[in-house]
C-alpha cells in the first residue's frame, strides 16, 4: 500500500526518532538533509551558511519553548559554548548605537529607582561636582549599573564592602564576569570606586 503523501502520527515519528538515536548519518543521507534543507538558511552556521526560517516555523518554536526550564546540564553546555567568544569592534559598537537609539526612543529606561543607594549617591555627587553628567541606575542587558556617563560610554560603580564582599565569597569572579560582559555585549568601560575612597572623597569635599 503506498504511503507516500500520508502523514506520520505522533507515535510513530517518535519510534522512528528513539530508533535513529544514536546512529551515525551515511554521506548519502547527509546530501539528501542538506539539499532537502536548500534555501531554508538563516542563522549562520559553522560552515557560514544560513537558515531561513518562516515566521510561521518561527511562531511554533516560540510556543514550543515557552515556559520550558533550561536543566542545568543544558545550563551548562550552553555557557561552554560561549567561552573564549569575542565580538568585534565593529559589533560593539553597532550595539552600542543600538543600545543609544532605544534609550532614546523610551524602549529602554533606568529602573530600580529604590535601588540607588546612599553610596551610589555619594559618588554622583562628588562626579557631578568634577564635571560628569551621570544617569543613576540604567539598564544594560541583564544588568544595572549605579551611575551611567552618556556622553563617554561609561559606567561607574559604587561598589560597597558588605554586599560587594558577600558576592565575591560566594563567586569570586562574579565581577570580573560582569564587566567583561558589559564591556563585550555594549562596548561599556566600567570604572569602579571602592567604599572607603567614596568615604574620603566625601569627608574632603
Amino acid at each position: 500500500m503506498p504511503t507516500k503523501g500520508i502523514p506520520m502520527t505522533a507515535e510513530h515519528r517518535a519510534k522512528i526518532g528513539a530508533a535513529n538515536r544514536g546512529k551515525p548519518r551515511s554521506p548519502e543521507l547527509r546530501a539528501r538533509l542538506s539539499a532537502a534543507l536548500a534555501g531554508r538558511r538563516r542563522a549562520p552556521l559553522k560552515d557560514g551558511t544560513k537558515y531561513n526560517i518562516s515566521d510561521e516555523t518561527k511562531a511554533k518554536i516560540s510556543a514550543t519553548l515557552t515556559g520550558r526550564k533550561l536543566t542545568s546540564e543544558t545550563r551548562a553546555k550552553m555557557s561552554l559554548g560561549r567561552q573564549g567568544r569575542t565580538h568585534s569592534d565593529e559589533y560593539k559598537q553597532r550595539m552600542s548605537v543600538l543600545h543609544r537609539a532605544l534609550r532614546d526612543s523610551g524602549k529602554i529606561r533606568p529602573v530600580y529607582r529604590h535601588r540607588y543607594t546612599k553610596l551610589a549617591q555619594a559618588l554622583h555627587r562628588h562626579l557631578a561636582a568634577s564635571g560628569v553628567a551621570v544617569e543613576p541606575e540604567v539598564q544594560f542587558g541583564r544588568f544595572v549599573v549605579d551611575l551611567y556617563d552618556r556622553a563617554n560610554h561609561v559606567a561607574y560603580e559604587a561598589d560597597g564592602e558588605y554586599w560587594h564582599n558577600r558576592v565575591k565569597q560566594k563567586q569570586p569572579d562574579f565581577y570580573v564576569k560582569r564587566d567583561q560582559y558589559l564591556r563585550d555585549r555594549f562596548g561599556l568601560t566600567v570604572v569602579r570606586f571602592a567604599e572607603r575612597d567614596i568615604r574620603r572623597m566625601e569627608a574632603a569635599a
